[in-house]
C-alpha cells in the first residue's frame, strides 16, 4: 500500500508539472483538506482547492517546475521532499512580478 500511495502523490507534483490539473479528480477525494496554513483557498476542499492553489503559483510562476527528491511512506501517510523552481513573472496575492528565479524547498 505504501508504494502505491507514493506513486498517487507523485502523480499529483506530475500532474503540477505537466499542467494537467483535471488528474486532481481522479487522485483526490471530494472532502480532502489542504492544511497548510499559507493557503488561500483553505475553505476549498478536494480536488478544487488544490486546482486553485495550483493556477495561483502558475500565474505568477509560469514556468514553475517540481523535482521529488525523496518520499517517505508509511502505511497511509506519505511525505513528499521537493524542490520547486520558478521565475515570479505574474502578480502572486497582490505582490507584483520581480522577474527574478526563485527556488523553494519543501
Amino acid at each position: 500500500m505504501s508504494e502505491q500511495n507514493k506513486a498517487s502523490a507523485k502523480r499529483i507534483f506530475d500532474a503540477w508539472n505537466s499542467r494537467d490539473l483535471d488528474v486532481f479528480d481522479e487522485i483526490m477525494a471530494d472532502d480532502c483538506i489542504n492544511h497548510d496554513p499559507q493557503n488561500p483557498f483553505a475553505e476549498v476542499h478536494g480536488p478544487e482547492g488544490l486546482r486553485r492553489l495550483v493556477q495561483m503559483y502558475l500565474a505568477a510562476f509560469s514556468d514553475q517546475r517540481f523535482l521529488i527528491n525523496e518520499q517517505i511512506a508509511e502505511g497511509d501517510f506519505v511525505t513528499t521532499r521537493w524542490t520547486g523552481t520558478g521565475t515570479n513573472d505574474g502578480e502572486m496575492m497582490g505582490m507584483p512580478a520581480t522577474g527574478k528565479s526563485a527556488v523553494v524547498q519543501g
